[in-house]
């Protein structure tokens, strides 16, 4: 057949009526054909239809071309190859897609490795020679048609453009692999470091509240512990002024016996109340001669001044007569606890502050 003859009849069986092939090359938009996705024989057949669908409608709303289906495009190749039976089935494409008025062939395939999905989008020129091609890994079949999309996007866009959206994917997968890290230990400098490298990311918005929150919960636990600090410093200087100042009233608890120079214990008289005066480390207060403290063994007992020292928590005193204190402080701060002696008796001494929780 003469082939001059055959491209004109094949130009009119698949040219629109009122049209030509001239008035549709002269088109504005180019005219690309998009053949049917080939998809693993393990796979679902159904998920060829789906790709193709979802390709060529994102090409179309791109508003950038004229798509032709590939059943058309299938269609014309196969009277091509019924009319030259030696003409051999990529020559006929070639044929098919010059007498059709197509620029550029996008051939589609996803295929599946391990428990991954690869969905892969080649553009072709009309020699049927690569001009570009990309990839996508696909975590599930849930995520093939926002993949296929975004392919289409890159397909769609110059090289550069299509450089940048890949990047920008990237950086996407790269971030949601960092957010899961982060949410396996979530802390203030995880979420901190996250918010650092991805500011403007997806789940900068989430980070950022998780972040408030757990800063938030950390102030209040700061807040929290500084309130106990401080009463914990507040509790230390009440102690330290408690050890530091005795002065004041003091009651005798201890047990009214005393020992004499025989070594006879004798019940004497309960005590009573004490008043100690202190001026720095020098401290006095008055007692009973004797029977110190109200232990009288006297008959007519009388008041008696002793004078001494405080320090470091243990006080010394004696009076003019003789008689001794040795006593200290103990970890309260609110017990004096010691012995007295004179040259004839001896006895142990307990005295309790009178008013602790008065600040000295």
């Amino acid at each position: 057949m003469n082939p001059l003859i055959f491209f004109l009849g094949i130009s009119l069986l698949f040219s629109a009526p009122g049209t030509s092939p001239q008035t549709n090359a002269a088109s504005s938009k180019p005219k690309i054909g998009i053949m049917k996705f080939e998809v693993d024989t393990d796979l679902k057949p159904a998920l060829s239809t789906f790709l193709y669908e979802s390709f060529s409608g994102e090409m179309v709303a791109s508003g950038a071309f004229t798509v032709v289906d590939w059943e058309q495009l299938d269609k014309v190749q196969k009277v091509v190859a019924q009319a030259q039976p030696n003409v051999s089935p990529e020559d006929a494409r070639k044929l098919a897609l010059h007498q059709m008025g197509l620029e550029k062939l996008y051939l589609g395939s996803l295929t599946k490795v391990g428990s991954k999905l690869y969905l892969t989008v080649k553009l072709l020129n009309l020699d049927l020679q690569v001009e570009r091609s990309e990839r996508l890994p696909v975590a599930s079949e849930d995520d093939l048609e926002p993949a296929v999309i975004k392919l289409a996007k890159m397909l769609s866009s110059s090289p550069e453009q299509a450089k940048a959206i890949k990047a920008q994917l990237e950086r996407q997968k790269a971030e949601t692999d960092r957010w899961a890290e982060v949410q396996k230990n979530e802390s203030e400098e995880s979420l901190a470091a996250f918010l650092k490298e991805f500011p403007d990311g997806v789940m900068a918005v989430k980070a950022k509240k998780a972040l408030e929150a757990m800063r938030g919960k950390t102030a209040d636990r700061e807040k929290s512990e500084e309130l106990a600090r401080q009463a914990q410093a507040q509790d230390l200087e009440k102690r330290d002024q408690l050890h530091n100042i005795i002065a004041g009233r003091w009651f005798i608890t201890s047990e009214p016996v005393q020992v004499g120079a025989n070594h006879q214990p004798y019940r004497g008289v309960p005590g009573g109340v004490v008043n100690i005066l202190q001026q720095g480390t020098s401290i006095s207060f008055e007692g009973l001669y004797g029977g110190l403290f109200g232990y009288a063994v006297m008959k007519s007992p009388r008041a008696t001044t002793y004078s001494g020292t405080y320090v470091s928590g243990t006080l010394k005193a004696r009076c003019e007569q003789g008689a001794e204190v040795n006593a200290m402080i103990d970890e309260s701060g609110k017990k004096l606890i010691g012995d007295w002696s004179t040259k004839r008796y001896s006895g142990k001494l307990e005295m309790t502050r009178g008013d602790p929780d008065r600040k000295p």
